[in-house]
C-alpha cells in the first residue's frame, strides 16, 4: 500500500521578498508580482486554507477547501467585485489551485483561468508560481515570501 506524503502546512505570517521575486524581462522592465500582497497570514487545518492578504492598505480574505471541491471567493476590482471559483488539490507535495473568473479584455468578456502552485522550498520560503490565460492578463510570475519573525 502506497504511503500518502504529508501535506505541507503553510500556517503563519509571511512577508513578500521583493529581491527573490523580481524578474528582469528582455525589454529592461522588471516584473514584481506580489501575488499574496505585501504580507499574508495563513491559517490551515485538514480541510481548509485561509489567507488574510494585506497590500497597500487594502485587506482581502480568501478561503480554499483542500479536498478538490469548489471554493468561491470575491476579488476586489475597480469595476466591481469579481467572483472567483477555485479548486485546490495536493499534487507531489505542492498545493495546486486552479481558478476561473469572468473578465473584460478590450471591451470583450473573457474567462480568465489561473493555476497557482504553492510550496515551501528547502530554505523554508513560501513559493507561489502563477500561470494562466489569457496570457496578456495573467503573465507567468513567481512570488517568494519569508516567514515573519
Amino acid at each position: 500500500m502506497a504511503q500518502v506524503p504529508p501535506r505541507v502546512d503553510f500556517s503563519g505570517t509571511w512577508v513578500f521578498d521583493e529581491a527573490a521575486s523580481s524578474r528582469h524581462e528582455p525589454n529592461g522592465h522588471v516584473v514584481i508580482a506580489k501575488l499574496l500582497g505585501d504580507e499574508v497570514t495563513i491559517q490551515q487545518d485538514e480541510r481548509t486554507l485561509r489567507l488574510a492578504i494585506s497590500m497597500a492598505g487594502a485587506h482581502v480574505d480568501v478561503s480554499y477547501t483542500l479536498d478538490g471541491s469548489e471554493s468561491r471567493n470575491t476579488s476586489p476590482d475597480p469595476a466591481g467585485d469579481v467572483v472567483v471559483t477555485s479548486k485546490a488539490v495536493w499534487q507531489d507535495g505542492k498545493l495546486v489551485i486552479r481558478s476561473s473568473s469572468p473578465s473584460t479584455v478590450n471591451g470583450q468578456p473573457v474567462l480568465t483561468e489561473t493555476t497557482r502552485v504553492m510550496w515551501l522550498d528547502a530554505d523554508g520560503a513560501l513559493i507561489l508560481d502563477r500561470s494562466g490565460t489569457p496570457a496578456t492578463e495573467v503573465p507567468t510570475t513567481r512570488s517568494v515570501y519569508r516567514r515573519k519573525r
